[in-house]
């Protein structure tokens, strides 16, 4: 996975198990926060609720398709979502497939 200024992570396992990782520019993650804290500037915002707004983010995402599992059946249970640090991408473990 390409370079990005934060990554995001969630664990999901049962019926349908697998990493959710969602990397944005700092671009994004501002734009993510505005929305989540309602707020017209996040620039004074530290670092660490910025990457909050994101784990926030994907938790809602992550959510949103764990309940759309449980509709069809399915089981998915999800971990908490945490920030990933990796400056330059993130390779794929050998023996994973990575849906982009």
């Amino acid at each position: 996975l390409p370079a990005m200024d934060v990554y995001a992570a969630m664990d999901f396992n049962g019926d349908i198990s697998g990493r959710y990782i969602m990397g944005v520019t700092a671009a994004t993650r501002a734009k993510i926060a505005k929305a989540i804290l309602k707020e017209p500037s996040v620039d004074n915002e530290p670092q660490e609720v910025l990457e909050d707004t994101v784990m926030e983010f994907i938790n809602v995402a992550l959510g949103n398709i764990a309940a759309k599992a449980a509709q069809s059946g399915k089981s998915m249970e999800i971990a908490p979502p945490e920030i990933l640090a990796a400056p330059e991408g993130i390779p794929v473990p050998a023996g994973h497939r990575a849906l982009c």
